[in-house]
């Protein structure tokens, strides 16, 4: 179970570091993180195998991918918020995003 944790971890480092090399390559900066969360959206749909999947290893495998694409999501939108808000409202801008994942974690 830790390679979950651990592929979580790689998603938070690898999606920052993806969407950090479009940037120096010349792309905006929310461009490129929309790419990279749009990326990992398309990732996250395989969790409807994991039920039904034959063997262990293929489990930890595909829950490995998901909590990748998730974590590369996630840090990718915190940094969206920073880029996109200005400076005198991003404190409202995080607690709305904060608001949003409550109320989807109660769905």
């Amino acid at each position: 179970m830790w390679m979950i944790f651990l592929a979580s971890d790689i998603g938070f480092l690898l999606g920052g570091f993806l969407s950090g090399w479009q940037i120096k390559r010349g792309h905006s900066a929310p461009a490129s993180r929309l790419r990279i969360m749009f990326i990992s959206a398309g990732l996250v749909p395989i969790s409807v195998f994991i039920p039904h999947a034959p063997t262990l290893a293929l489990v930890i495998a595909l829950g490995m991918v998901v909590a990748y694409a998730h974590t590369a999501w996630l840090g990718n939108l915190t940094a969206l918020v920073v880029d996109l808000a200005p400076k005198r409202i991003l404190g409202t801008a995080f607690g709305v995003v904060a608001c949003g994942s409550v109320a989807g974690a109660f769905s």
